[in-house]
Order: structure tokens, then C-alpha cells, then sequence
């Protein structure tokens, strides 16, 4: 008894394999290629990547900068353009936009529903 809590049962030892034997089946262990075998982590992800580089070829040359700290030449928001950016919902906006899904809903659901009955007096008319 002590022993299975401590070490577990046969059940404990099956139910730990699962989950090993899921990791097992989802690891590459090696990889093989027109010049023969790649084995380990470090050898997989240089082939990798220098496949893809190859794949994509060699990049266009560009002219932009990625400078966050450069923003003279980006319109900027003013105070009260921030301030109506971020205030909440108020609740009047919010039931505007709830009563147009609803409004919206409510068309579909006559639209199929027309729909079907359209179809069924089709079918009804040519079977009689």
C-alpha cells in the first residue's frame, strides 16, 4: 500500500507512458536528404533555415527605418482627439449597436425563414 503511493501502481506507469509515448511520436530524430542525414537540434535548425532562405531567395533592398522615437513626420493625435478616442461607451451608443443586431438578426431570420417557404411550395407545386 505505501509502496503504491509512494511509486505508484501499474495503472500509474501505463498512464504516464501515454502522454511520453505522444511526445516520442511528435520529435524529429533525424531528417535525411540528398547529402545524407541531419541528427540533432542545432544541425535541424540551420538546414531549416537556410532551406527557407534559399526558398524566398535574397531579400529586396529597402529604405525605411524602424525608429520609434522618430515621429515628426506622423501626424499626431491632439489632446481632445485622445480623450474621444478613449473614453468609454456611453449608453446610448451602446443600444444604438444593440438594436441594429437585433434589427439585423430579425432580417435573417425572416429572410431564411421566406427562403424555406419559398422552397417547400416549390417542391409542393411539382409534385402536384
Amino acid at each position: 500500500m505505501v509502496t503504491d503511493v509512494l511509486l505508484g501502481d501499474n495503472n500509474t506507469r501505463y498512464f504516464q507512458m501515454v502522454p511520453n509515448g505522444k511526445h516520442r511520436k511528435k520529435r524529429i530524430f533525424s531528417l535525411e536528404h540528398d547529402n545524407g542525414k541531419i541528427e540533432g537540434q542545432a544541425n535541424y535548425k540551420s538546414y531549416i533555415t537556410q532551406f527557407y532562405k534559399e526558398l524566398s531567395g535574397h531579400p529586396d533592398e529597402n529604405f525605411f527605418l524602424l525608429e520609434e522615437h522618430r515621429t515628426e513626420d506622423i501626424p499626431q493625435f491632439g489632446q481632445s482627439e485622445n480623450a474621444f478616442l478613449t473614453a468609454p461607451f456611453t449608453e446610448k451608443e451602446i443600444r444604438k449597436v444593440f438594436l441594429t443586431w437585433n434589427t439585423i438578426r430579425h432580417q435573417d431570420l425572416m429572410d431564411s425563414q421566406l427562403n424555406f417557404i419559398k422552397s417547400v411550395g416549390r417542391s409542393l407545386n411539382k409534385t402536384s
